[in-house]
């Protein structure tokens, strides 16, 4: 796995038959909507293996206040708007991801309920500021937090993230800002030999700590990685 994936191509040419898929082609997830791209960019825009960690948070959501941190085309934000959500935030580095966000809430008809706000910012200055509107009383914190961070991304001004170094700082900071009888699920592709190092730092932030199962058809495969997927609470 490279850790640098945008040093080579990830989309290539392909040889294909029949018609091209339309460039507005959606799917459908327990009675909502995802736009997806099949070919032309690097991601389809709706990733399969977080489809039951989304249904774990839509069965949550009902009046809750929830940020959705890394949330590239907000799919967990429309699966929790869906189900009643008071509000989602989606903070996220990129405008781009972030339009893809909001052309599902349209999708799904949610771009005038008021429950789909849209940050383009770094997750970790986010939290900061999070953090001390909490300190100063100005805030009571999130009743759910979703956090799924890329193994490397670049940023603004030519930066980079890279997960492993970021992921004791994101972990500390979900913990300060959630309520305490608040629930965040965290989730990474992490390796095999780096897992201990990431559930270490869940277990020094948090009382409860819970791997969760992926979907059914996404099975352990030898040298291939899926998402592995935590709920936490304090």
């Amino acid at each position: 796995v490279s850790k640098n994936p945008h040093k080579k191509g990830l989309v290539c040419e392909e040889w294909s038959t029949g018609q091209e898929p339309s460039s507005d082609l959606c799917v459908c997830e327990h009675g909502w909507k995802a736009g997806v791209a099949l070919s032309g960019r690097q991601h389809v825009g709706h990733f399969l293996d977080h489809r039951d960690n989304r249904r774990r948070v839509e069965l949550l959501a009902a009046g809750k206040r929830i940020a959705n941190l890394f949330s590239y085309s907000c799919g967990y934000a429309v699966a929790a708007a869906s189900a009643g959500a008071d509000v989602v935030v989606n903070v996220d580095a990129s405008a781009s991801a972030l339009t893809l966000g909001k052309n599902n809430f349209a999708l799904n008809g949610l771009s005038k309920s008021g429950i789909g706000k849209f940050v383009e910012r770094d997750v970790r200055l986010w939290l900061q500021k999070q953090r001390e509107k909490i300190g100063r009383g100005e805030d009571t914190g999130w009743d759910i937090i979703v956090c799924d961070p890329p193994t490397f991304s670049s940023t603004k001004g030519g930066g980079v993230f890279q997960v492993r170094e970021a992921w004791d700082e994101l972990v500390a900071g979900c913990a300060e800002i959630l309520r305490s009888d608040g629930t965040c699920f965290l989730s990474n592709n992490f390796q095999a030999e780096e897992r201990k190092h990431f559930e270490k730092s869940m277990a020094a932030h948090f009382l409860s700590v819970q791997r969760l199962q992926p979907p059914l058809d996404f099975p352990k495969v030898a040298h291939r990685g899926h998402s592995v997927f935590y709920m936490c609470k304090k």
